[in-house]
């Protein structure tokens, strides 16, 4: 498939350049990495041998825009947020925590396997934005070479069961849908909390034109926690984007905020038929399937003072369980005990309570209020999805969305001090 091959090569290449140009951009390589490692495994035969290229890409992308920033910019460690710390000290302390752990060998390699994606994800990804004009970058080129790969996975791939097909056959090697439904959900999220304004005119029907091919691709895929996420994002965060005191407002917020709603359902009666994922009874059965494991992992972590306290240890799951319980704060407190937890706890009040001084303290309709929204919306979805998909060390969105809510409220607080330095200044 060599036209799929260019396009593969077009936009790994022009991530590559544009971060170049704009460092910040290269979150934007973070956020479209797995999809595009699946839609080039789709393209080439050479992708799926060496399945780690995309990774290996991004990460040298991320990397050199970091190095970048440091000597010409010298932003990439400023409004460093005190959460860092409580951050790296739930890493530490889950690692420190295989050391009891009944698991340690599974978790020894759970550690090798992720610990690249942390280190590109979690610590260097949050340090290459610092303002509302990195994020509006970043929302730019995540439409821009997010588009095109949204149409690719959408109208030009094989799917099967809601998975990609990598390789067609009696048996056939499938992708990970969910990770694509992750990628569509945050492509409608900024599309919602932004506008395409380097398109001029056609940037409101192109807007609107993502908003639907996202949420198609999020039915396709069968990623309902995506779906669930992101209504609930909208809902929450869309009053916010506009003031909603104002009747005009809230009734356009509220026919939008319909609108929306109408318009996932649609693409679930017409792409999500015949898929059983979207069945009532089968989404009845996942909840209660999750939750089972959850309890059960959190029934072995009470049997004495030792593990409540300190926990099973990290990976304790796959060998009570055979697997991660599906829940990442009931795997927190399981695996890492009331310590941990309380790490986490903290991680999870403060990045809220930054949420808040960014809705508070940036005025409505501007940039600084839209780059604010649309992060905190990411918060959202990820903490959503962290309670029903995926393992402690596999959640890293959530704990890059966490520094990055934290890093864009203390540019918000510099803002507001500079502002308050100015008037009394020229009042003196």
């Amino acid at each position: 498939m060599v036209i799929g091959l260019v396009c593969y090569a077009l936009i790994l290449l022009g991530l590559f350049f544009s971060s170049m140009k704009y460092s910040s951009t290269a979150v934007t390589a973070v956020f479209l990495m797995f999809s595009l490692e699946q839609w080039g495994q789709i393209s080439s035969s050479f992708l799926i041998i060496y399945s780690s290229f995309t990774n290996i890409c991004v990460g040298v992308i991320v990397a050199l825009a970091f190095v970048k920033s440091f000597f010409l910019n010298r932003h990439v460690f400023k409004n460093i947020p005190l959460i860092i710390i409580s951050v790296l000290c739930l890493y530490v302390y889950a690692f420190f925590s295989l050391q009891w752990s009944p698991a340690y060998e599974v978790g020894t390699q759970q550690w090798k396997h992720y610990l690249p994606y942390l280190a590109i994800t979690v610590v260097i990804a949050p340090l290459l934005i610092n303002d509302e004009k990195d994020i509006q970058k970043i929302n730019n080129a995540f439409q821009f070479f997010g588009f095109p790969l949204l149409i690719l996975l959408l109208f030009f791939a094989e799917w099967e069961n809601r998975r990609l097909v990598i390789v067609a056959g009696p048996e056939p090697s499938l992708g990970n849908p969910l990770e694509i439904g992750t990628f569509s959900a945050m492509l409608f999220t900024v599309a919602v909390f932004n506008n395409i304004t380097w398109l001029g005119k056609v940037g409101l029907p192109t807007k609107f034109l993502l908003i639907i091919l996202s949420s198609a691709l999020i039915v396709v895929s069968g990623s309902r926690g995506q779906l669930l996420s992101v209504i609930l994002a909208v809902y929450v965060l869309w009053t916010f984007r506009y003031k909603v005191s104002n009747p005009v407002n809230f009734i356009f917020a509220g026919v939008s905020i319909l609108a929306v709603t109408f318009l996932i359902f649609t693409a679930i009666n017409y792409l999500g038929e015949g898929n059983i994922r979207w069945d009532l009874e089968r989404i009845s059965f996942d909840i209660a399937e999750r939750y089972a494991g959850s309890t059960e992992v959190l029934s072995y972590w009470s049997d004495s003072i030792f593990s409540m306290l300190l926990g099973l240890g990290n990976s304790a799951s796959y060998d009570l369980l055979g697997i991660y319980p599906h829940n990442v704060p009931a795997e927190i407190i399981a695996e890492e005990g009331l310590i941990g937890f309380f790490i986490y706890s903290i991680i999870f009040i403060k990045t809220i309570h930054a949420s808040i001084y960014i809705l508070r303290n940036t005025k409505v309709k501007t940039e600084k209020r839209n780059a604010g929204v649309t992060l905190i919306a990411f918060f959202l979805i990820t903490f959503v999805l962290s309670l029903k998909q995926g393992s402690f060390l596999s959640n890293m969105y959530f704990f890059m969305f966490v520094l990055m809510v934290n890093k864009y409220s203390l540019y918000v607080k510099r803002g507001i001090y500079k502002n308050v330095r100015s008037v009394a200044y020229s009042t003196n």
